[in-house]
């Protein structure tokens, strides 16, 4: 069997389900999702369950075969005879090509933010990754409109990569001149596009971000309802993402192949983390010049 620890956020917890989907069946084994250390979150919840997805949850027995440190029965495994889960660390961060094959009986602990992951697996990802339940017909609506023409998926992630500390010294913050300049790129190659805006600080957007074209903010999706937001970005043709794996999974989902997505080049603040295979090589990267990482801005 592989265990998957569920941690983060929604584009998180994605990532994480895509990564076990695409190795269970080179083991022909079960796929488990770990989920206490989302349950604990005072910040998050589990989300996967928004989706149509097949993952059962651990069951307690199965759970004394993880790693100690996460719960298991460490060596009265050993005396029982049974053998317990090996522990895969994403260390260093980053995709390297070891993670393709670590074999059965693990417990997989990391964030795998990146397509090289889970490789050939991208429609059967856009399978499951519909709304689990009935969407409102407030969303219904404007993913018929976002249909319909030129329509732009910008994503403007702000939040705790602003409020906290920490959490900004890691990821730094896509600056007004980073979407200005995805903008104009976007307008000088089309026409009559409509912008749709989705982000946790609309007010900042609306005093920061001019863009001379039509623009919708998608505000009606609270967090318990932010897979809707995924499941509408996959609706536009065209897309600005933000350092986020938010935006990410919106992007990547998308049914038209035939739009442009732009990215930041530097996905993190800190130069300590490779994050060469995060952004997909078919994406364009925007120059470090268009990304600032003053909490301020």
């Amino acid at each position: 069997m592989i265990v998957s620890r569920i941690q983060g956020g929604l584009g998180n917890q994605m990532f994480q389900y895509a990564y076990v989907l695409y190795l269970a069946p080179r083991y022909d084994t079960q796929l488990w999702l770990e989920c206490s250390h989302v349950a604990s979150d005072p910040l998050r919840s589990l989300m996967l369950d928004r989706w149509r997805i097949d993952a059962p949850h651990i069951t307690e027995h199965l759970r004394e075969l993880v790693p100690s440190r996460y719960g298991g029965a460490g060596w009265k495994n050993w005396l029982r005879g049974r053998r317990p889960m090996r522990r895969v660390a994403e260390r260093p961060y980053g995709f390297q090509e070891k993670f393709l094959d670590p074999g059965d009986q693990v417990f997989l602990d990391g964030y795998w933010q990146s397509e090289r992951f889970f490789p050939q697996l991208r429609k059967s990802l856009q399978k499951c990754f519909q709304p689990a339940d009935d969407i409102s017909p407030t969303t219904r609506a404007i993913a018929h409109k976002m249909s319909q023409g030129c329509s732009v998926s910008l994503h403007v992630r702000r939040g705790d990569y602003v409020t906290s500390e920490h959490t900004n010294s890691v990821h730094g913050i896509c600056s007004r001149e980073y979407y200005q300049h995805c903008i104009d790129q976007l307008q000088s190659r089309t026409e009559a596009m409509h912008v749709y805006i989705f982000s946790d600080d609309p007010q900042w957007c609306r005093q920061n971000l001019v863009l001379g074209c039509p623009v919708t903010y998608v505000t009606h999706n609270g967090a318990e309802r932010a897979h809707e937001d995924i499941w509408l970005m996959t609706h536009c043709r065209h897309h600005v993402v933000a350092n986020s794996s938010f935006s990410w999974w919106g992007a990547w989902l998308r049914a038209d192949d035939t739009g442009m997505v732009f990215a930041p080049e530097r996905w993190f603040r800190s130069a300590e983390l490779d994050t060469s295979s995060v952004v997909p090589a078919s994406w364009r990267r925007v120059a470090n010049q268009g990304t600032t990482h003053s909490r301020a801005a």
